[in-house]
């Protein structure tokens, strides 16, 4: 049993010809729908696996939970991890330009010992040494 292939439908794939996606639709029909959520399923895992790889290609010094955050904004949407993370990644961003600013305009007058001791306490010290090295 061949399905009609639609003519007004759009070409779902740009490097196909149109019998060759007529046949992969053809295909893609006959298939039950289990297969098609075990396809979808599989699709999805190497579309997120592919997007977890983008993001740490992007950002290789970021940590785990940055990267879950950054990961769950491109996902979920800027507001969902916001809720889920606490995370705006708008802000962050903004907020890493404005300490690599301080840094660049004020080095030779901040007291990086000081600095240093507080980036410890509230165990942000591999940010700080993050951003003074980008800094300099």
């Amino acid at each position: 049993m061949s399905v009609n292939y639609n003519k007004a439908m759009a070409t779902l794939w740009r490097d196909a010809s149109e019998e060759t996606e007529r046949i992969m639709l053809d295909l893609l029909r006959k298939k039950n729908p289990g297969e098609r959520i075990r396809m979808a399923a599989e699709l999805t895992a190497w579309v997120r696996e592919l997007v977890k790889r983008s993001i740490r290609a992007r950002y290789p010094d970021a940590g785990e939970h940055e990267l879950r955050c950054r990961f769950a904004a491109i996902w979920l949407g800027r507001e969902w991890a916001i809720r889920a993370c606490s995370w705006d990644p708008h802000q962050h961003e903004l907020q890493w330009r404005d300490v690599l600013c301080m840094l660049r305009l004020r080095a030779g007058y901040l007291d990086m010992e000081y600095v240093r001791r507080w980036a410890a306490e509230e165990e942000v010290l591999d940010l700080l040494e993050r951003a003074v090295q980008q800094a300099s």
